[in-house]
């Protein structure tokens, strides 16, 4: 059932909402009003064509994965049904009083990677829905569903800006608390922020994520130190081909390499199939 929302000056002006198709910035107007008084809804992309974007010709799972690209929203699922969550939601939004309760589990209750259900969550990770919607104020430039940055966060239970988009879109929860400190360090704005979670999405595809269920898919930390939404696709080296660098490294296959601690993006730490002590790539 549509509900009546608010709809802020900021809206037209934020820069990256910008960069997506001007059908996905309206899909994502029609996304809060088909959304729960927390934001959520089913993810059905056809049945939200017929309601959003009867008379367009467009694909609308493309779209919704436009925006959770950019963080402004989560494609999740929970017992094989698939849902999405409006990310600052309750910020921008009043709901009537009377507005029915929830009835569909938030990420951070029961997460399940959109792409990949490859590692269990080693906590919650949730979406904030406990302050006022400062909504009916309608400040111009409050609409902002990536937050501005702030150098010293605080920590009173609430995660740094940010976090929860990057959190319940990287497929593998382990060691939150090391990937928050990690996060506070970083301190992204939100073209930044945009990018990491691009190079999610990228990543989400490679064959090294794939493999054995996500065996091989690193800790949050580790690829956040490791700034891999850098990392250049194709070939990384012009003298090295993406199939030959595990050789260079002394090991006799790509799987025994990885199985080592050696990857594509780290190989010159190796010889001889064993880590060179001392040398950093």
């Amino acid at each position: 059932m549509a509900r009546s929302r608010n709809l802020k000056p900021g809206f037209f002006t934020n820069e990256i909402l910008a960069e997506i198709d001007p059908l996905g910035r309206l899909l994502f107007q029609g996304l809060w009003c088909l959304a729960d008084r927390k934001g959520r809804l089913e993810d059905r992309p056809k049945r939200l064509k017929a309601e959003i974007l009867p008379y367009d010709a467009c694909d609308v799972d493309e779209l919704l994965n436009a925006l959770a690209n950019r963080g402004f929203i989560v494609r999740y699922s929970v017992g094989g049904q698939r849902f999405i969550q409006v990310l600052n939601f309750a910020k921008h939004q009043n709901p009537h009083v009377k507005e029915a309760p929830s009835s569909i589990p938030a990420p951070d209750e029961h997460h399940t990677s959109p792409v990949l259900d490859r590692c269990k969550p080693d906590a919650n990770t949730g979406i904030s829905g406990t302050s006022p919607a400062d909504s009916l104020l309608l400040i111009p430039d409050s609409f902002n569903p990536l937050p501005k940055p702030h150098r010293s966060p605080a920590r009173t239970g609430s995660l740094p800006d940010g976090f929860e988009a990057f959190w319940s879109t990287y497929p593998c929860k382990k060691a939150k608390t090391k990937a928050v400190k990690v996060w506070e360090s970083l301190n992204p704005d939100a073209q930044l922020l945009a990018a990491i979670l691009t190079g999610i999405e990228r990543d989400k595809q490679s064959d090294q994520w794939q493999r054995d269920d996500g065996r091989f898919i690193p800790h949050p930390v580790t690829w956040l130190n490791g700034r891999r939404w850098e990392d250049e696709t194709g070939n990384a080296n012009a003298s090295t081909s993406p199939s030959a660098w595990w050789e260079l490294s002394g090991f006799s296959s790509e799987a025994e390499a990885i199985d080592a601690g050696c990857q594509q993006w780290n190989w010159r730490e190796f010889s001889a199939g064993k880590r060179i002590e001392g040398v950093t790539a």
